[in-house]
């Protein structure tokens, strides 16, 4: 039976450009790492999730992407990124109410291990919208990554791919678990 076990949570009470969280226990096995947040960028429907470890802004993630909606589906893939590009967010900071909100998990496997890269599940989605290049406003993403280094992660940052703020309500929270 696995042990999970609250770590941290930040609520936002205010906008603010990045989330971070430091000296991260290396107790666990894994982390798992929920969110439900917006952000304030203009002149778009949406934006992506960017997530960091220890610091590290080179050209050192991969990730492979599946965003589907009622209308249609894409599939990325980018390697050698300065970010692992997670999930989607609503942007549109003028929809008030938890429903405009995105919801993302994601599972941070062998995060201390010196002999692993770390490797990232995640699954998210929107329900706000309409999105502007999809006919309804939900949208599915599904998608796995890694970072290429042997570290154990001790920092984990979390921003917009735009570098537009995080909107006030916004929630993460970061969890440990043992197998």
């Amino acid at each position: 039976m696995a042990d999970i076990e609250a770590i941290r949570t930040t609520y936002l009470e205010d906008d603010t450009s990045s989330v971070e969280w430091t000296s991260i226990s290396q107790t666990y096995e894994n982390l798992v790492l929920r969110i439900s947040g917006k952000c304030h960028r203009s002149n778009a429907a949406n934006d992506d999730i960017g997530l960091r470890f220890n610091n590290d802004s080179g050209s050192n993630y991969s990730y492979f992407r599946m965003v589907g909606s009622e209308s249609d589906e894409t599939t990325s893939r980018n390697n050698s990124v300065n970010l692992l590009k997670v999930s989607s967010i609503t942007s549109d900071a003028g929809l008030a109410g938890s429903e405009n909100y995105a919801t993302l998990v994601v599972d941070i496997f062998d995060y201390t291990n010196p002999y692993r890269n770390t490797s990232v599940t995640f699954m998210g989605g929107i329900t706000a919208g309409p999105l502007s290049y999809h006919d309804s406003g939900t949208r599915s993403v599904f998608g796995s990554g890694f970072w290429d280094s042997t570290a154990a992660v001790n920092r984990i940052n979390l921003i917009t791919n735009s570098g537009a703020d995080w909107c006030r309500g916004s929630v993460f929270s970061l969890y440990g678990w043992n197998d």
